[in-house]
């Protein structure tokens, strides 16, 4: 299940594309636009900033902005950075140990399929798409 950490930066990322280009928009603005705790939105924006999806400006006429092109993001990319875990079964988590049974597993390529379907429907999105 995807979390509001989640769903919410998808919406922050969203709304940052929509903004005019090469502008900082304060967090209080995003905060408001959206319906989502300035509280919340701070931990969500510093995985963002951590993951080079977004660049901050402290200070008069500072905020946030996308740190590329609208149509260079995918929703897989935002997902993955701000979700702990996608993968459907814990064998294919990131940094999962490799399963004992891996060899004999009856099961593993219908999770791999599951879990590649998931990746390739988010890669198709962008976030210009979603405007």
């Amino acid at each position: 299940m995807i979390s509001t950490k989640g769903r919410y930066a998808l919406r922050v990322m969203i709304d940052l594309a929509g903004q005019k280009e090469d502008t900082f928009v304060p967090l209080h603005d995003i905060a408001l636009r959206q319906g989502i705790s300035e509280k919340y939105l701070e931990i969500i924006i510093k995985t963002l900033v951590r993951n080079k999806m977004v660049k901050g400006h402290r200070g008069k006429g500072g905020g946030y902005m996308l740190s590329r092109k609208p149509e260079e993001y995918t929703v897989w990319e935002i997902l993955d950075c701000t979700e702990e875990n996608l993968a459907p079964v814990a064998c294919l988590a990131k940094n999962a140990e490799l399963c004992p049974r891996k060899d004999e597993c009856k099961t593993i390529g219908l999770w791999e399929g599951y879990d590649n379907l998931t990746r390739e429907y988010f890669e198709q999105f962008t976030l210009k798409d979603m405007l």
